[in-house]
């Protein structure tokens, strides 16, 4: 601590931090936190893109907010998530979302996993488009947030859950 000296905590160091986070999902969050996604708004103001529109449903400029909260695309992973995890998520604010979210730490680890997974995935997807002129349909997406999340939940030591955190994976089909 005295060689860093002091910080303020950020909001969002627990969402992005969660021990339950796969580490690349967590790093990316910690990009998209930061806005430091190279979004094609950036590129375009670097001049390395030739234009600014979304790679995932072309309708708007490619930005954080854009990309993640307005797409057409990545709102339909977000509704096609939430029929997975009970109707969590929504599409305006996720990590206001994340940060409100009621529950035991379990759960809201399991969410903060869900999130950072969807940010990560969406993000890939969208290179996925731009190098291979194809993306996964929203619904199939959703299916490897799930998977994802799953082998996440599966890896972790699950002998001091509590009887109702281990109820409430099973409940949600997680394990």
């Amino acid at each position: 601590m005295w060689l860093r000296g002091l910080r303020t905590q950020v909001c969002w160091m627990n969402v992005i931090w969660n021990p339950w986070n796969i580490p690349k999902n967590s790093f990316l969050g910690w990009l998209w936190a930061h806005d430091a996604m190279q979004t094609k708004n950036k590129l375009l103001q670097y001049g390395v893109a030739s234009d600014a529109d979304c790679l995932l449903c072309g309708q708007d400029t490619e930005s954080q907010d854009h990309l993640f909260f307005a797409c057409v695309y990545s709102r339909r992973v977000i509704q096609s998530v939430n029929q997975i995890i009970g109707g969590a998520f929504t599409t305006t604010n996720l990590l206001d979302w994340c940060l409100h979210k009621t529950g035991t730490k379990v759960q809201k680890r399991v969410y903060f996993a869900v999130l950072m997974c969807l940010i990560y995935q969406v993000w890939q997807q969208r290179n996925k488009s731009r190098v291979e002129m194809t993306i996964l349909r929203p619904e199939m997406l959703s299916k490897v947030i799930e998977q994802e999340v799953k082998a996440r939940i599966r890896s972790r030591d699950m002998q001091h859950l509590k009887h109702d955190d281990l109820e409430w994976l099973d409940n949600m089909n997680l394990l």
